[in-house]
């Protein structure tokens, strides 16, 4: 009977994590030897000199494309209370655009994410639960991203201290058309120290797959 109900048991796990690969897109082999993802970015920043409390402090919304960002993604895992879990690591994140406002006019300006593109830069890392009673696809379930990010601006390299909180819901892997929006305020740091400026939102979405 023990037997019988490990056989069972089994099953049900493997049936839960193919029924959650199929809404899985194929994987490619990355930079960093893990199996995931080449996407494109679209990310939109709304950015004010300073802490933010001053109303007349300079501001600017930034649109931003990434070509190509790499995201590690291995087969989801089963937790204990029955639920999946994806994990992710954001390895290389390159995005660009220009400012007109805060940084000088048609300025060109670069966020970076990810130890595949600079080792210093601490990892950005997220994850997907769907719950036990949820099969993955059917619903959105909650994902959240924790950023880390270096902004290189003529100002030199701006950095947050703790990680940007981005959350979506999400019905597919990768995730693409699904924004991911920034939670609170987050303060950007010179190399010496000083708060130099306050990302007060971000929306960031894959908007395609590169295949190879």
């Amino acid at each position: 009977m023990v037997t019988r109900l490990r056989e069972r048991t089994t099953t049900s796990v493997d049936e839960r994590i193919a029924a959650a690969l199929t809404h899985m897109q194929p994987r490619v082999l990355l930079g960093n030897g893990q199996l995931g993802y080449r996407t494109t970015v679209e990310t939109t920043i709304d950015v004010v000199l300073g802490d933010g409390s001053d109303p007349a402090a300079p501001r600017e919304q930034i649109k931003l494309t990434s070509l190509e960002s790499e995201i590690a993604i291995p087969d989801p895992v089963l937790l204990s209370d029955g639920s999946l879990r994806f994990d992710w690591e954001t390895y290389r994140f390159i995005t660009t655009g220009v400012s007109t406002v805060l940084f000088g006019t048609d300025t060109p300006i670069r966020i970076l994410m990810g130890r595949g593109v600079d080792p210093m830069i601490r990892p950005t890392l997220g994850h997907c639960l769907v719950p036990a009673d949820v099969t993955f696809g059917t619903v959105p379930v909650p994902c959240v991203s924790e950023v880390n990010l270096v902004v290189e601006t003529p100002f030199g390299r701006l950095h947050n201290r703790g990680p940007a909180i981005m959350r979506a819901m999400v019905t597919s892997v990768p995730p693409i058309g699904e924004a991911f929006i920034q939670q609170g305020v987050v303060k950007l740091y010179s190399e010496e120290g000083d708060e130099i400026a306050t990302k007060e939102a971000t929306a960031s979405t894959l908007t395609g797959i590169i295949s190879s």
